[in-house]
């Protein structure tokens, strides 16, 4: 039952999203920020990086 549930919630979802018209153009591409430069510590644990946008 739990497992119909699920799938049938899953398809009402995937049909909402494929209706959505979401656009990328060309000033949200600018928009994005970069990651770059990462550096890991000495001992491992952490990532230290620089974060830019193209403006």
């Amino acid at each position: 039952m739990k497992r119909t549930l699920s799938v049938l919630v899953l398809i009402i979802v995937a049909a909402f999203a494929a209706q959505a018209q979401i656009t990328f153009n060309v000033n949200d591409l600018i928009n994005l920020k970069r990651v770059g430069d990462p550096q890991v510590s000495p001992d491992g644990k952490w990532v230290a990086y620089s974060i830019r946008r193209c403006r």
